[in-house]
């Protein structure tokens, strides 16, 4: 069931997660010159990260928290292909 406050959450990481990838790449990654087939291969690389993350955890908590770094890193990778590439509307 949709929860505001979960959503408000979640959009706050994506946003706060999308400065931190501008910094991190800043002018040196022409984000408009990649297709749509190539953005999905950059959040297909973070998804086998979190489908490996349980690897060489201690314990499922850790596992866990990896799994969600990294879909919280596909989220904003997801939000930076629409800015990029135009969003569909629903």
């Amino acid at each position: 069931m949709f929860n505001q406050d979960k959503f408000n959450e979640a959009i706050k990481a994506i946003k706060y997660e999308r400065k931190f990838q501008d910094q991190l790449w800043g002018e040196n990654f022409d984000d408009d010159k990649w297709s749509p087939a190539e953005w999905l291969v950059f959040i297909e690389m973070y998804v086998e990260k979190a489908k490996n993350s349980l690897l060489g955890c201690d314990n499922q908590e850790d596992g866990h928290q990896k799994q969600m770094d990294n879909m919280r890193k596909i989220a904003a990778l997801a939000v930076a292909a629409m800015e990029n590439r135009g969003v569909v509307k629903r």
